[in-house]
């Protein structure tokens, strides 16, 4: 409930609340739509205008922190996968 929920549908873009049973969404919509589906068992979380966007993963890592200390102070913005590769060679002493 409460939330900018970004659906990545066309025909409703935003939404406000959805609703999930059993691992999977069954509604989205307005607060009123979705609150009119809950039971007394519901548990409903409000998002407080968080923003939301199903399938989001947020798969970056920090190496220095899992042990791989020998990357630091790679330049990344270099303009092409080629030229980072190669920064990356450099640093480690390849």
């Amino acid at each position: 409930m409460n939330g900018n929920v970004l659906t990545q549908d066309d025909a409703l873009p935003v939404a406000q609340a959805f609703a999930v049973k059993h691992g999977r969404f069954v509604a989205v919509g307005s607060n009123d739509d979705v609150l009119n589906l809950a039971s007394a068992s519901t548990q409903i979380i409000d998002a407080a205008g968080a923003t939301v966007v199903p399938g989001f993963i947020d798969a970056h890592s920090h190496p220095s922190g899992a042990g791989l200390n020998a990357i630091r102070n790679v330049n990344t913005n270099l303009g092409s996968i080629a030229r980072i590769q190669e920064a990356l060679r450099v640093e480690d002493g390849m």
